[in-house]
């Protein structure tokens, strides 16, 4: 769907409880070394999920398609050695309401959310 704001976004078909897990998503590693060659200053560094040795994580599924909030509803777990990423609710959600994540401090665009 999408979002008058921020472009494509989740949106909940129903209501969800707190601590549902959305969606568990396999993940393509980018070798950091490959990052840095080819994917570092693209548009395709912001769809990425850092893990710990400096490689990063393309999520599939609808992963890459969550917008920020500093209010989340949305938790999420990076397993990089498995290569997947698990969301969770970390609120009730209403039906109808638009999934969000928190990308960190440092966006890299103007927070349409910032003043709601």
């Amino acid at each position: 769907k999408t979002s008058n704001e921020a472009g494509r976004g989740v949106f909940a078909k129903r209501d969800l409880p707190l601590g549902m897990t959305i969606q568990s998503v396999p993940c393509i590693r980018v070798p950091k070394n490959e990052y840095d060659e080819y994917c570092k200053h693209t548009i395709f560094e912001h769809y990425l999920f850092n893990c710990l040795n400096g490689d990063k994580l393309l999520a599939l599924g609808i992963g890459s398609l969550f917008n920020h909030s500093d209010s989340p509803n949305v938790d999420y777990r990076v397993d990089s050695t498995a290569g997947v990423i698990t969301y969770k609710t970390s609120k009730q959600v209403k039906q109808g309401d638009e999934l969000f994540i928190y990308y960190g401090s440092n966006l890299w665009f103007s927070d349409v959310n910032k003043d709601r």
